[in-house]
This record gives C-alpha cells, sequence and structure tokens, in this order.
C-alpha cells in the first residue's frame, strides 16, 4: 500500500506572552539578591492587583535616572521600594549580609510554562466538545454493549466467550483519530502523498511486515467533505473509465517508483498522456480537479515538446512533474471513491457490478490510507455490512466483501467503524462457518488486522476453536496469498493466548505448515516470515524434540541464505529469525545432532564466508552455532 504523506510543515507562530525570569547560572534557580544586583539585571513587573491605582513601572538598580528623579530620598527608602520578581525577603536585610557568605538559593515558586500553540489549539478544541467528552463514559459503555451482546440461546453460534473487545486500545486509537482530523482541519496541504521515491510492501496489507499505518495531512480529501455527490455520474456509466484509469494509474506508479532514466521518462510521459486522455473523455470530467488536470496537462506537453528536441529535463521528471502527477491521480481516485461509495449504498449485492465495483474500491485503497479514510467516511463499511447482514450475497460476491472490510481495517478508523457497527460477529462467523473455505480465508484477514499485536482491537478468549479453523484453511490453501492471510492470522492470534502456542502444536501446526509450505505456488517470501515466525515460538517453548522430528531443521537451513531482489528487508529478517530458532535448537544435544546430520556447518561456513563482518548480529549467532558444532562433534572424533 502506497503511502501518503509529504513535506515539512513549519508550525505557525506561536502566541506566548513574554515572561522575564532571572536565573542563576551556577545551580539554575531563582537568583538571589546579591547576584541580581552583581548581574546589574533588569526586570519589568506586572502589577496584578487590581484595587492599585498606579501603574506599575519598571525598576533599575542602582540607576542614575532613578537617582535623579527621587534626589530627597534616601537610600534606604530606595531600596524598600525597589520590586524584583523571583526575590521575596527583606531586601535590606539581604544587603547588609556579609560579602563573604554564601548566597542562599531560594527554592522557586512552581511555575508552569505557558503552553504552546498546538497546545492552545487542544485546549480549545476540548472545550468546544465538553458535551461529548463529559459523556465519554456512556458513549463507551454503549458501544461496549454493541460489540459484545449478550449470547444467543443456541451455544454453538455463541461467539461472546471467544472474542471480547480491547477497550483500552479502542479508546486509544478514537482518541488518537479525533485529534488527528481536528489538527488536519487546519494545517495547509501537504504535498507528502505525491512524493516520487515513497514504495512500500504491505503484504496485501495483512501486517506480516513492519508495517505502519501512514496519515496523509493533504488536504485533497477535506476539499470533497462539503460537496454534493448527487449529481455525479452512476458507477454504471463509469466502470468501464474507471478499470482503464486504474490499470493506468498502477503503471504509473510503478514508473515513478523505479530509477527515471530516459527510457522510463519516454514511458512515463506516454502513459501521462493516455490518462489525461481517459479523463478527458469520462462522465465525470466535471467533478474532477481542473486546475490540477490542466496543470499537469500544460507540464506534459511541455516535456513531450523538449523530448521532440532531444532534451529531457530529468530533474522536472523527479521533482515538479512526478509530485504534480502523484497528486492528480490521488485527487482522481478521490472522486472514483465518492462514486462507488454512492453506489454500494444504493445497492442490495445481487447485481453483477457488484463484485466488480468492490475489486475497483479494493485496488483504489491500495494507493494509500488517504483513499483507505475517504471511503470510510462516505460510508463504505457500513454499506458492506449492510449488504452481508440483509442479503445472502454470492461466494464471490462474498469474497470481495470480506476483503474490503479487510483493506479497510488496515486503518484504525476502519477497525473501530467496523467493530463500532457489528461486524464482528460477523467475521467470527464467517471465519469458523465450513461452508466456504475461500470466504475462511478473507475472514482470517480481517481477524488479521484486529489482532495485530502493535494495536489489538479484540482480545481472544477462546482460541481452541479458532487456531484448529485456521489450521483446517492452512491445509487447503492453493496459493500464496491465501496461505499468508491464514498464517498470519494464527501467528496473531497465538500471540494473544499464553497457550496459543501449546494448542498449535498439539493439532500438528509444525507438519502442516511444512507441507503448506512445499506446496506449488505457496512458498512467497511473506509466507516464509510468517512460518519462521512459528517456528521460532515452537523452539522457544522447549518442541526442539518435536520439531527435529518433523524435520523443520532442512526448512530453518533453508532460510538462512535466503535472499529476494525486491524484499531485501524481509529477507533479511527472515535470516536473522532462522538464525535465532536453530540458536535455540543448538542448545540441545537433540537439536545440535541434527543440525550435524542435515550439514549444517557448511551452511553456515557458506553464510559466513559470504558476509564476513564478525559485529554483525546475524553473523554471531551463526558463528556460535558453528563453534558448537565444532566443539562437540571435533573432539567426539579426536577420541
Amino acid at each position: 500500500m502506497l503511502s501518503t504523506s509529504l513535506g515539512n510543515l513549519s508550525a505557525p507562530p506561536k502566541p506566548q506572552r513574554r515572561i522575564a525570569r532571572l536565573r542563576s547560572v551556577a545551580n539554575d534557580c531563582a537568583a538571589s539578591l546579591p547576584q541580581l544586583l552583581e548581574h546589574n539585571s533588569i526586570s519589568e513587573t506586572m502589577n496584578n492587583n487590581f484595587g492599585d491605582k498606579r501603574d506599575a513601572s519598571s525598576t533599575t538598580l542602582c540607576s542614575s535616572v532613578h537617582a535623579e528623579s527621587c534626589p530627597t530620598d534616601t537610600e534606604d527608602a530606595i531600596i524598600r521600594n525597589i520590586k524584583l520578581p523571583g526575590f521575596r525577603g527583606n531586601i535590606s536585610r539581604a544587603l547588609s549580609q556579609k560579602s563573604n557568605s554564601p548566597s542562599v538559593c531560594r527554592t522557586p515558586t512552581p511555575r508552569t510554562a505557558p503552553p504552546s500553540y498546538e497546545q492552545f489549539q487542544v485546549l480549545r478544541r476540548s472545550s468546544m466538545k465538553f458535551c461529548f467528552n463529559s459523556a465519554s463514559s456512556q458513549s463507551l459503555h454503549h458501544k461496549n454493549s454493541i460489540l459484545s451482546p449478550p449470547p444467543p440461546p443456541n451455544p454453538s453460534s455463541s461467539r461472546s466467550n471467544t472474542v471480547t473487545v480491547n477497550g483500552v486500545h479502542v479508546k486509544q486509537a478514537m482518541n488518537i483519530i479525533d485529534t488527528s482530523t481536528d489538527s488536519a482541519n487546519t494545517i495547509l496541504r501537504s504535498p507528502y502523498s505525491t512524493r516520487s521515491d515513497s514504495i512500500t510492501s504491505v503484504d496485501s496489507g495483512q501486517c506480516s511486515g513492519d508495517q505502519v499505518e501512514r496519515r496523509s495531512l493533504c488536504s485533497v480529501r477535506q476539499e470533497s467533505k462539503e460537496e454534493d455527490d448527487s449529481g455525479m455520474p452512476s458507477y454504471a456509466r463509469m466502470a468501464s473509465t474507471m478499470d482503464h484509469v486504474l490499470r493506468t494509474s498502477s503503471a504509473l506508479y510503478t514508473l515513478l517508483s523505479s530509477p527515471l532514466d530516459p527510457s522510463i521518462c519516454r514511458d512515463l510521459l506516454a502513459k501521462s498522456s493516455v490518462f489525461l486522455q481517459l479523463l478527458e473523455s469520462s462522465p465525470c470530467t466535471n467533478y474532477l480537479p481542473k486546475t490540477e488536470i490542466a496543470r499537469l496537462k500544460m507540464n506534459v506537453q511541455e516535456l513531450q515538446k523538449n523530448r521532440d528536441k532531444g532534451i529531457m529535463d530529468m530533474n522536472n521528471m523527479t521533482n515538479f512533474f512526478a509530485i504534480l502527477l502523484r497528486k492528480s491521480i490521488e485527487s482522481v481516485l478521490l472522486v472514483f471513491v465518492r462514486i462507488i461509495g454512492k453506489y454500494l449504498s444504493e445497492t442490495n449485492g445481487k447485481d453483477r457490478l457488484t463484485p466488480i465495483c468492490l475489486e475497483h474500491l479494493i485496488h483504489i485503497c491500495l494507493f494509500g490510507d488517504e483513499l483507505c479514510l475517504e471511503a470510510i467516511q462516505k460510508n463504505c463499511i457500513s454499506s458492506v455490512i449492510k449488504i452481508m447482514k440483509n442479503d445472502q450475497p454470492q461466494e464471490n460476491t462474498l469474497r470481495f466483501l470480506l476483503r474490503t472490510l479487510a483493506i479497510l481495517c488496515g486503518v484504525s478508523k476502519g477497525a473501530l467503524a467496523l467493530l463500532t457497527q457489528g461486524g464482528l460477529d460477523i467475521v467470527v462467523d464467517r471465519l469458523l462457518s465450513i461452508s466456504s473455505s475461500i470466504c475462511s480465508v478473507e475472514a482470517a484477514g480481517i481477524l488479521t488486522q484486529l489482532t495485530n499485536p502493535q494495536s489489538a482491537f479484540i482480545r481472544l478468549n477462546n482460541v481452541d476453536p479458532i487456531i484448529s479453523r485456521l489450521l483446517d484453511l492452512i491445509d487447503q490453501c492453493k496459493s500464496g496469498d491465501s496461505l499468508l492471510l491464514a498464517t498470519a492470522a494464527l501467528n496473531n492470534v497465538t500471540l494473544q493466548h499464553p497457550n496459543g502456542v501449546d494448542i498449535m502444536y498439539r493439532n500438528n501446526a509444525i507438519c502442516r505448515l511444512i507441507s503448506a509450505y512445499n506446496r506449488e505456488n505457496c512458498a512467497t517470501i511473506f509466507v516464509q516470515e510468517q512460518i519462521v515466525t512459528a517456528f521460532s515460538r515452537l523452539a522457544a517453548r522447549h518442541l526442539d524434540y518435536q520439531m527435529v522430528e518433523e524435520n523443520s531443521i532442512p526448512v530453518l537451513l533453508e532460510f538462512l541464505s535466503l535472499t529476494h531482489p525486491m524484499h531485501g528487508d524481509y529477507c533479511r529478517r527472515i535470516r536473522y529469525k532462522a538464525a535465532v530458532c536453530i540458536g535455540t535448537l543448538a542448545n540441545s544435544d537433540v537439536g545440535l545432532q541434527a543440525l550435524y546430520d542435515n550439514n549444517a556447518y557448511a551452511i553456515l561456513s557458506n553464510v559466513l564466508y559470504d558476509d564476513n563482518n564478525t559485529s554483525n548480529p546475524f553473523n554471531m549467532i551463526c558463528n556460535s552455532i558453528r563453534t558448537k558444532l565444532e566443539t562437540k562433534f571435533q573432539s567426539e572424533s579426536a577420541v
């Protein structure tokens, strides 16, 4: 999923009141009178006593101006009239102290720093939302009653003992969303969503890697909040155009994410021209951002003229043009989301356009979180849940409905919308249903999002039926994508329960994972990371003998030398996790013997030969394992 953010925004100037404070250089406390006199400091004070009619004036210590204005005053009277901030003692007594006596550092009165501009805005918004905050506890109780309904009479269909809502994470996410949404309304447009160097893989949105949620501060989505969608063309008129635009946009993003050279620049200009032609002939032309499209068209024409002259402005292609192109694509896709949201709110899910529409929405949301937020704002989640509750959609339509929920739950606002609208019971029912394994796999993808270890929105209580069902799905998976959804959900679920790993082992998980991994078209880089994660947890529970018996050592040794041209970060994580797992197995005699029997010494030597950086943690673990093998088996050979 492509990230959406751009540029650094400087905060507006902070309207803070100037406060003069005299500080001690030595101990950073309020200065004593001798120190004030020595530094000849000038302090400005304000008279807060409203009953006093005189204006408070600034006083300069030992100044000639003061002496001339008060010639009749004695020195003691002048000293008594002096007012110093931070000093509350007798000034005459302080001056009468001996010069060699240490100056006492008076403990300052605790002062509260003035609020920053951002804090001031938060306080202002909080005061405006007093009614909402006063009823927050009642609202949370109401939401929990929706999310955890009373169990039905039939115990087989009850889910209340299986899943509960993690109220802490839900409340934290709601506060973050509320603050970020309010602050986004006061921030200028940010072009981060159009960065040409932004390229990220999120493993089909299932959090198998280091996925970090990103929100764009770009105000393109905010511009559509006040617009009326009633006059927009129907999805039936836009379906064909939308399909062509999405394909062209994906090709443009791929080119923008590649290192630009003259050939790629020519392809980029050609596809940009096609993109503009599709927009000009589309039924929604009047609803597109005319200024951005006109600017993009003018820039494409200028670059094409320079190309015909043999001049290729690479600097413009990698900066302004790339930013403008990404921005225009995002603006067009936001209009598409509005059209799709209107269609989903009106359809019953039984026509042939519904699965095509959902597939387009999934494709759009994969471009960035900003588009997911727009879909959530247009009530796409509630429309999908309504179709699933009120009708009995076909298997293909149901599969796309569940996948749409999984993609939209990749952002916190989507997960909260699903939970508050009663979608959790539907997800669990579809997961445990044996009528369609394809739909159960898609439901596992939603469960993966909701049980993400970084922000789990639900807490699983009875995980036995869920783990058993997930392992059954692993046995039936025939593609890397479906296997990824099932294994990612399995790892997240077992992490939530203290006995999850033991339950997984009792269901013969080791053999079933290896069998699925060796299946054709299933050994993807993302599946490998999920498998090595599961093996690491099994090894940590001292199941060394069982892992050796199930022949998991060859798979782990294969992971040590894993490489991939596109996903180097994933490969490094997999190699490191495999090394840690093998190191755990090497602590037992059974595991060390199995490593020796599988020629682990030669594999480790090749790995260390390719990368001889001794300070690398991965190399340190591999070297330690090889040393154990040398110590044990060379000594036995000598005997």
